[in-house]
């Protein structure tokens, strides 16, 4: 399953009005808004848009009571799309240098372990 354009807008709006987004912490919900982000194939296809809506989502999510928190899942997970949508063996230390200290951020873990399976079961490695 995916996200589909009508599911976008739902999503948009539920951020807008502020309701809580906790039950979207259940793992096949999470994973269904980490892969357009986290997944080799399809981040690239995803809009700029919804890109910046399902990381509002998935900060909101992952963070409810506490603004300042939010703000930094959120940049965090700015940095980590950022990161895995322009792999570059030049800047593969920097990138990872950036990246391991937002690990202990729960949607920046999954997303990363996410990517890392879409790389490894990758039919350009096999």
């Amino acid at each position: 399953q995916a996200i589909t354009a009508a599911d976008m807008l739902t999503l948009k709006s539920l951020h807008a009005k502020r309701i809580s987004l906790a039950p979207l912490r259940e793992p096949a919900l999470l994973r269904l808004l980490l892969y357009p982000l986290f997944n080799g194939t399809s981040s690239a296809r995803t809009s700029r848009a919804d890109r910046l809506t399902l990381v509002q989502v998935l900060a909101h999510a992952a963070v409810e009571d506490d603004d300042d928190e939010r703000s930094a899942v959120e940049e965090a997970l700015h940095l980590v799309v950022e990161v895995v949508n322009r792999v570059s063996l030049q800047t593969l230390a920097a990138d990872i240098a950036r990246v391991v200290p937002l690990l202990d951020m729960q949607p920046v873990a999954c997303g990363m372990l996410l990517w890392t399976h879409s790389c490894l079961t990758s039919p350009q490695l096999a």
